[in-house]
């Protein structure tokens, strides 16, 4: 019985064999991973984040409400605008009944005058659709910035409490001596 587990035992100790060898290069790899100039080049590339996102938060933060400032008083100005032209409209009305009915070039000065006023009008249209449409996305933007800071602050604390959490999850329990 005992002859008959002998190949049984041969293959088991071989793949065991194989299984360490594996091991080995495992090992290898992550002590070159671990090594010092690997720790040092992460470290000086989250130190560089730390300072890009000290540098740039306040400008970054600052152009976005100058932005904010410029569309809340773009508002009020279009309003204006539409205001005026409205009247203006009614003066070339106006004029144009004065006019005499011969002067073809006071009355093409009129035509032109009425198209460039649509024009304008056309244009201050789409420049307020466009605000309106980007101010939603000024705050998503702002709001990803501040989710994505949030996020590396805790990634660069995280690597340097644990550097070890590049290779593996967790860290494995010490093992003792007639312990499980």
């Amino acid at each position: 019985m005992v002859a008959g587990l002998e190949p049984m035992v041969q293959q088991t100790l071989q793949k065991l064999d194989q299984r360490l060898d594996e091991l080995q290069t495992t090992v290898a790899r992550a002590n070159d991973l671990l090594s010092d100039k690997n720790r040092a080049n992460i470290s000086a590339s989250l130190a560089n984040v730390n300072s890009m996102l000290a540098e740039d938060r306040p400008k970054v933060s600052a152009t976005l409400d100058n932005i904010q400032a410029t569309s809340a008083q773009i508002q009020p100005m279009l309003d204006n605008l539409r205001k005026t032209m409205t009247q203006a409209d009614d003066t070339l009305d106006h004029f144009n009944a004065v006019v005499v009915e011969n002067r073809k070039d006071l009355r093409a000065s009129v035509k032109e005058l009425r198209e460039t006023l649509l024009t304008a009008s056309s244009v201050m249209d789409q420049l307020n659709q466009t605000l309106n449409y980007n101010s939603d996305n000024i705050d998503e933007i702002l709001a990803n910035v501040r989710v994505a800071t949030q996020q590396l602050k805790e990634l660069t604390e995280k690597l340097e409490q644990r550097p070890y959490t590049l290779i593996r999850a967790d860290r494995s329990k010490e093992r003792k001596p007639g312990g499980k």
